[in-house]
């Protein structure tokens, strides 16, 4: 059973907002959520009566702007790092992952992940990143470790990626614009509002990535899905339509079709589309030329592959390359 909030702050000299946040988050009779912010004020009060000195070792940045061709990186940082896309195109390259960010894609970086974030596309970059220090947040109470999960339970550059569901991304980023409002408040409470909602954020991606994790230890597709998708990772660059997938896997093309789209989230098409432009990316950013990026990538088309490839990342291939190369020389 937890000690009460303000016994605790009174046992504890320099206790600080996330020492008493963590405390709340790890033990179950102090709940989250208005409680939470309720105990917090109390806890506050005491400490700053008592005169205790506060810490802050989280920063937030929510950015909103247009920079084509840059490139952010490499970094190698000393903190832990969530990148939460919002808007905009963009290819990040961490150990050897290409990742194409979407809306609500968030990316976890813990220390010695040297990762590059390119911009690609003409449109509004819009993210927010958060770093804190992991060993501040974990050598304050014992369990703030299962909290931290997203970046204890993988090897390095492993699962950097974590896909949350519609209502799961909404949910994200109303909390990261009431921390971002938070933090630019001059309410006397700001601090505790600040703080919880970095908590919720983190137990929010948490979640999503230990439900990944636990989703493809049991498989959460079907044996027929399951073999579709290995198929396609194998073969992307040769299949050429859904109908040579469909018959290996000796079934119709509709209902292929639809349990494929019912469970990865995509149609079987654009699935293989984006594994061959996703190949694309790569083999440009390792020197091919625009036309052998395009028939190495498995498309037949030249026309259609930069087409397909503006649509997708706002920009042509060659532009692309162009701006890569020059990023790398500066």
């Amino acid at each position: 059973m937890a000690k009460n909030a303000q016994k605790v702050i009174k046992e504890k000299k320099n206790i600080d907002i996330v020492t008493f946040l963590l405390y709340t988050c790890c033990n179950k009779s102090v709940m989250g959520g208005s409680q939470m912010e309720k105990e917090f004020q109390k806890a506050m009060r005491i400490a700053k009566k008592r005169g205790d000195q506060v810490i802050y070792p989280v920063s937030l940045t929510h950015c909103r702007d247009i920079t084509y061709g840059r490139t952010y990186g490499e970094k190698i940082i000393d903190e832990c790092e969530i990148y939460i896309h919002v808007e905009g195109e963009s290819t990040i390259y961490v150990g050897d992952q290409v990742i194409h960010p979407e809306y609500g894609t968030v990316v976890t970086y813990r220390r010695g992940e040297v990762h590059t974030n390119y911009v690609t596309g003409l449109r509004p970059h819009e993210r927010y990143v958060l770093l804190f220090h992991f060993e501040e947040l974990v050598n304050l109470w014992d369990g703030m470790d299962q909290t931290l999960q997203m970046f204890t339970q993988r090897e390095m550059f492993e699962k950097n990626v974590v896909r949350l569901p519609p209502h799961e991304i909404q949910r994200l980023l109303s909390l990261l614009e009431k921390a971002v409002n938070y933090a630019d408040s001059r309410e006397p409470e700001r601090e505790t509002l600040f703080y919880a909602t970095f908590l919720k954020i983190l137990a929010l991606i948490n979640n999503g990535f230990l439900h990944m994790v636990e989703q493809r230890e049991k498989g959460s597709y079907s044996p027929i899905v399951n073999m579709a998708l290995e198929i396609v990772e194998d073969q992307f660059v040769e299949l050429q339509s859904v109908e040579q997938l469909a018959r290996q896997l000796r079934i119709s093309n509709s209902y292929l079709a639809r349990i494929f789209k019912k469970q990865v989230g995509t149609s079987v098409y654009e699935y293989i589309q984006n594994m061959k432009l996703a190949y694309a990316v790569k083999l440009l950013a390792a020197g091919k030329t625009v036309t052998d990026a395009c028939f190495d990538s498995g498309f037949n088309n030249y026309s259609y592959f930069i087409q397909l490839f503006k649509h997708k990342y706002g920009i042509t291939p060659r532009r692309y390359q162009k701006s890569l190369a020059e990023s790398l020389e500066v």
